[in-house]
């Protein structure tokens, strides 16, 4: 199966203007292929939610890579994203 989802050196967490990034998570490398099915298991404060908005695009990623079917999330219109 080709992966729908890639992440390489993904870094997630949030943007804190002045203070800086809060670096929840980072070097994450992971695929997801299409039809697998995925279980997303962590402690409170793992992370878990912060994936999964940054996957989305709600959130931007701080670092690393994040690919949508070969292109990066990014190049994606919220439209699009919306839709895949």
């Amino acid at each position: 199966m080709d992966a729908v989802i890639e992440a390489c050196k993904l870094s997630i967490g949030y943007r804190q203007g002045r203070r800086g990034d809060k670096l929840v998570q980072r070097d994450l490398d992971f695929s997801l292929d299409a039809g697998s099915l995925v279980c997303l298991l962590g402690p409170n404060g793992a992370g878990k939610s912060t994936l999964l908005r940054t996957l989305s695009g709600m959130q931007p990623a701080l670092g690393g890579e994040l690919l949508v079917e070969g292109r990066p999330l990014s190049a994606y219109p919220e439209r699009e994203r919306s839709r895949l």
